[in-house]
């Protein structure tokens, strides 16, 4: 009896402390996604703007010729990959929220925080996105379709001109 007792407070003391912290961690995420809308809502446009100047840069720089820009062609890359590889890793790191909360071992929770965890589940799943604009969502495939379609307007205009 006295194992019984002891088991019922272990769990309830489990239990409190989960909760306490799986709300301490839903004010935490909640806060994140609101600073990415805000962040969504501030620079969405100026980076649609700074990704299309970019690409009209790398193609005017790769029709100047590489021996006369090859010093602007990796700083044109780099400040796009930069955009992309910080939207990709908003996208990884959602996507290792929703992993952690699925492999939390939620089944052995009480049902006041497997409906903590479920809540939790339904938000993770909302993937958290940087996009240019509204028009693009910035990502490493983002960037590789941002090197093909340069590359691409580089050499229809190529062909062009000749």
């Amino acid at each position: 009896p006295d194992s019984i007792l002891d088991n019922k407070l272990k769990n309830k003391a489990m239990n409190e402390y989960v909760e306490k912290h799986l709300k301490e961690i839903i004010r935490i995420h909640g806060r994140n996604i609101n600073m990415l809308n805000q962040v969504e809502k501030v620079f969405s446009g100026a980076i649609a703007l700074e990704f299309s100047l970019l690409v009209i840069g790398l193609i005017a720089e790769l029709l100047g010729g590489l021996e006369n820009t090859y010093l602007e062609v990796p700083f044109a890359l780099m400040q796009v990959g930069m955009d992309c590889l910080t939207g990709q890793r908003i996208m990884d790191a959602n996507l290792k929220f929703e992993r952690a909360v699925y492999d939390s071992k939620w089944e052995n929770y009480n049902i006041s925080n497997m409906k903590i965890i479920l809540t939790m589940l339904q938000s993770s799943q909302k993937s958290m996105k940087l996009s240019a604009g509204g028009i693009i969502m910035l990502s490493s495939s983002c960037f590789m379709q941002v090197i093909r379609s340069t590359y691409s307007a580089y050499t229809t205009l190529r062909s062009t001109m000749k």
